[in-house]
């Protein structure tokens, strides 16, 4: 039987653009399988990343370890959206400094 996806969108945390996030898990690449298991966080992670414009304040905020955080945000900003294929998660913060 075929998996039931609900639909729903949040904004890349970078670039602004709405991102569909109603990917079925087969769709999901064996690297990013482990964030299934926060779906249900991957919206408040981009919202709070954008609010925060930090990592680590986005991660402290929503309770998650900084390491997921990351993930989330590399996952949606690289494999999503495909916005920041050359600037690395780890220098988001920087990054958006310099706005």
């Amino acid at each position: 039987m075929a998996q039931a996806i609900t639909e729903t969108t949040c904004p890349c945390p970078l670039c602004g653009e709405e991102l569909s996030l109603g990917l079925g898990d087969d769709r999901v690449g064996l690297k990013w399988r482990g964030l299934l298991a926060y779906r249900d966080r991957w919206r408040d992670v981009s919202e709070s990343f954008t609010e925060t414009r930090s990592i680590d304040r986005a991660a402290l905020k929503l309770s998650l370890p900084v390491d997921v955080t990351k993930q989330i945000l590399e996952f949606l900003c690289l494999e999503i959206c495909g916005c920041r294929r050359v600037t690395c998660v780890s220098c988001l913060d920087d990054y958006l400094s310099e706005l």
